[in-house]
């Protein structure tokens, strides 16, 4: 055999390699042994003793009518809370929309001016600013016009149309408050884009089916972020067009 610095077995491998693969062996062993014993071993010697609130609270959700009712109150919050989430998406759709009406048609001074196309011909409301967005093609999508916890409905645009329809364009066909002809003076003239940050540019509406149950609004400001505000923070009935309140200059 020939020298080395490290002797092999005649098997081919070293002296090291055959340490090792009798260690990973002996390891393997004990470990088989240990599991065996911890299998034969009563479950009360493994887990350790439960305090009587724990065991209480263990008790209750181990039950499964105990389980479904807790399941059942919580699912309805879950659904609210992934349609609140839904709805701040759609203040932010139409928020990059105004941005993109912006670069494409304003000149990048101006917002939508939608005169003789709404329901009166010398000014235009809060939806129909909006609608300008699908009128123009910048937000095709008729659904982000729409609250999702909200009874409205477009019925797929077809309420919202090329042009304001009197008989189609109604309560339910946008269900967001924004800027109007009277937001600024003089009146009637376009909106230009010199707010601040800070300032609302559109929030859920109060008109038709209340949205969100009631328990809050959507507020979305020129920066184009969104904040949820509660019930206890500003009146979902009332608050769009309110003297003096947060959302004074929008209309639904």
């Amino acid at each position: 055999m020939e020298g080395g610095p490290i002797s092999k077995s005649r098997t081919g491998l070293t002296l090291l390699e055959v340490m090792v693969g009798a260690i990973t062996l002996c390891v393997l062993v004990l470990t088989v042994v240990a599991l065996i014993s911890l299998r034969r071993a009563p479950s009360s010697s493994l887990a350790p003793e439960k305090a009587p609130e724990k065991r209480k609270i263990a008790a209750s959700t181990e039950d499964p009518s105990e389980l479904r009712r807790t399941m059942a109150a919580a699912l309805p919050r879950a659904r609210e809370e992934a349609r609140r989430i839904r709805c701040r998406n759609n203040l932010n759709q139409l928020a990059k929309g105004m941005a993109t009406y912006l670069n494409e048609y304003g000149d990048n001074r101006f917002y939508p001016c939608p005169l003789g196309r709404g329901a009166v011909t010398t000014g235009y409301n809060g939806a129909e600013w909006f609608a300008a967005l699908y009128w123009t093609g910048t937000v095709p999508d008729p659904g982000v016009f729409i609250c999702p916890s909200s009874g409205d409905t477009n019925h797929d645009g077809a309420d919202i149309g090329f042009t304001r329809t009197t008989a189609a364009f109604g309560s339910q066909t946008v269900s967001y408050a924004g800027m109007h002809w009277r937001s600024i003076t003089p009146t009637g003239s376009a909106i230009r884009d010199d707010f601040p940050p800070n300032e609302v540019m559109a929030s859920d509406d109060t008109e038709g089916t209340v949205n969100h149950g009631e328990a809050g609004m959507c507020v979305m400001f020129f920066d184009s972020h969104v904040e949820w505000r509660t019930a206890d923070e500003i009146d979902p009935l009332t608050a769009v067009g309110q003297k003096g309140g947060l959302l004074e200059k929008l209309r639904n």
